[in-house]
């Protein structure tokens, strides 16, 4: 090969290197320092009880919301179904207290409408006929039976306002047990609420697609708050990657990546969360390389295109 070859060689070997190199750190920000990540979960009992059912073995896979294991729940369904009779009993009280109160109430207002508007009236009647007996247009036996409704008006009004007293009395005592069952319907809601809240922690279901790693519990075991029930690894992965500061803030959300699993194997991707603290790019696949799994922490080469 003669010189001027050997040099036009390199000359377009050094071109080449310029444009990869412009390529790589003007059109693209990249790194090597990513690895695939599988969100995995270690699921453990929230409340204490004996295992009543395994539906999974190791590595079986799993459809999210799938329920996996199960704890003993006949006891919690009787205590929560005594606990809705009990609610239902203690609102049944309420309501017929409270129609109570609105009777007494009620009868106690016409009760003393009536018998302010019969007071009034056989005292317009009074004056009426004690005129008109002045007058000589009425006997004396009219105005004696006008003055004897009178009397009797009024001692209805007071006796009427007597049982208003009485009345409010009855209503009081019934307020307080409108409060007291008040209070019992609080705490038997709140007591169902936990007992439902109890009877979902008795199923363990998958909280994603995915591969079970690892049962811990057996049939009939009792397990204690806290104690590890299974391990469940997704099928889906995201990337972790780190980049420099300076190539970070000019990183956005949603921009376009490109993941090279192999040397030969590119796959697409976007930026879906950006951790400044610790310079991290957490970047998702659009889709899912179809060779053989791959490998959690499996370290691949990240190209994310630059706006």
């Amino acid at each position: 090969m003669s010189k001027k070859n050997i040099l036009i060689s390199s000359a377009v070997a050094i071109l080449l290197i310029v444009f990869f190199y412009f390529l790589n750190n003007f059109l693209y920000y990249s790194t090597t320092k990513a690895r695939i990540k599988y969100n995995i979960e270690n699921i453990t009992a929230k409340i204490d009880g004996n295992v009543s059912l395994i539906k999974i073995e190791n590595n079986t896979e799993v459809k999210k919301g799938e329920i996996l294991v199960q704890l003993e729940q006949e006891d919690i369904k009787k205590e929560l179904e005594n606990a809705k009779k009990e609610l239902q009993e203690a609102q049944n009280k309420l309501n017929e207290n409270s129609n109570k109160i609105k009777f007494i109430a009620s009868q106690a207002k016409n009760n003393i409408e009536d018998a302010k508007l019969k007071l009034e009236n056989a005292n317009n009647d009074y004056t009426i006929y004690k005129n008109s007996y002045k007058d000589g247009t009425v006997t004396k036996n009219d105005l004696d039976n006008a003055t004897k409704n009178l009397a009797l008006a009024k001692e209805n009004y007071e006796n009427v306002q007597k049982n208003i007293e009485l009345a409010k009395e009855s209503l009081e005592v019934n307020q307080n047990i409108n409060e007291t069952q008040n209070e019992e319907i609080q705490n038997l809601t709140k007591k169902i609420e936990e007992l439902e809240l109890k009877l979902s922690y008795s199923t363990f279901i998958a909280p994603f697609d995915g591969k079970i790693k690892k049962i811990n519990v057996k049939l009939n075991q009792e397990v204690k708050t806290d104690d590890k029930i299974l391990t469940i690894i997704s099928n889906d992965y995201y990337i972790k990657a780190k980049f420099k500061k300076a190539k970070l803030s000019k990183i956005k959300e949603n921009q376009e990546v490109l993941i090279s699993i192999t040397p030969y194997k590119q796959i697409k991707g976007f930026v879906k969360n950006i951790d400044t603290n610790k310079n991290i790019v957490i970047i998702q696949p659009k889709e899912f390389d179809s060779e053989k799994k791959l490998k959690h922490n499996k370290k691949v080469f990240i190209k994310i295109k630059v706006n």
